[in-house]
């Protein structure tokens, strides 16, 4: 048995329909997977992605992780990893005018631009959790995580207008750049349990927290920094799952979710109700009858941004046919 194997790779894209885009190299990754730290005990594993991007510099995607396994029923485990999203056409190139306002009786346009200065997004992760499973009866997964955000992307505007003199006359110009002032942090965790209440029926409960917190520079007499969009903050979310066995290859669904308030937009917390019919003919087919919402509550996921406009939650029906080969 082999206690220790690496996993080179390499790759190239070239990404770009214009002549002034530039090329996305991905070194894909060098991996070193797991080592038997303790046979059978203590299971390390590491391995790192490499990506050229040609937009500004190497980038480097790195993670650690170490599996510990006392007992056949029980593991736990700890990891952290750096992640980023490198800058995409929009984040360089875009150029968006809404229009102008009338100000004092005199137009002012306020136009979203790219940046060639944009750069990766980044953020670092801590994670660790736990598994028990009493034997087929019941199982508890748990996790807590906490992360650091770095060079969020964020909007940089001057409070000090452009006169702009044009054949149709004179108007204020304000230019709203993409920048990474953003910076922030977030922790929480998770916790879901599998009990077997009788043959044929499993209760599948699951909560979720998160606490989210960005902040932007603070703004001086010339000088402003917004979002570019507002993430939503919803600190608490749960679910309550019911498994029924109708039958060998047909199984029934019901499940109840909650989620608490959007702190960001301020929208209300609601409970909603999902049921699923399942059919499996054979072992790689499954045909399934869905209904979200059943109680057909009317709710917004989030608020309307920019051209993007909120359309409320509304009960859905779905047929879906799955085929493995």
């Amino acid at each position: 048995m082999r206690r220790h194997h690496a996993e080179p790779g390499a790759g190239q894209l070239l990404r770009g329909l214009r002549e002034h885009d530039h090329p996305h190299l991905p070194l894909d990754r060098v991996a070193i997977q797991p080592v038997q730290v303790l046979p059978e005990r203590l299971l390390l594993s590491a391995g790192v992605r490499l990506d050229y991007i040609s937009y500004h510099d190497l980038e480097y995607q790195p993670s650690l992780r170490l599996l510990y396994t006392p007992k056949a029923s029980q593991s736990a485990w700890v990891a952290v990893s750096r992640a980023v999203r490198t800058p995409n056409r929009a984040d360089r190139d875009i150029v968006f005018d809404p229009g102008s306002e009338m100000v004092f009786g005199l137009p002012v346009a306020m136009t979203n631009l790219g940046s060639k200065s944009m750069r990766s997004e980044v953020a670092k992760t801590a994670e660790a959790g736990y598994r028990f499973q009493s034997g087929q009866r019941w199982s508890v997964d748990t996790s807590v995580f906490w992360n650091q955000y770095r060079r969020l992307r964020s909007v940089d505007y001057s409070l000090t207008p452009e006169l702009v003199f044009s054949q149709s006359g004179v108007y204020a110009w304000i230019p709203m750049r993409m920048a990474n002032s953003g910076a922030g942090r977030s922790y929480g965790g998770d916790a879901s349990a599998t009990v077997q209440l009788r043959p044929g029926w499993r209760l599948i409960p699951s909560y979720s927290y998160l606490d989210d917190e960005r902040w932007l520079p603070a703004p001086s007499p010339t000088y402003a920094t917004l979002w570019e969009q507002i993430p939503a903050d919803i600190r608490h979310q749960g679910a309550v799952r019911l498994q029924y066995d109708v039958a060998r290859n047909l199984q029934l669904d019901l499940m109840a979710r909650a989620r608490s308030r959007d702190r960001a937009h301020d929208l209300p917390g609601v409970l909603l109700a999902d049921v699923r019919l399942s059919w499996h003919p054979v072992r790689s087919s499954e045909f399934a009858f869905t209904a979200h919402n059943l109680t057909d509550r009317r709710v917004f996921e989030t608020v309307s941004e920019g051209t993007t406009p909120a359309i409320p939650i509304r009960r859905i029906f779905l047929v879906q046919w799955t085929q493995r080969f």
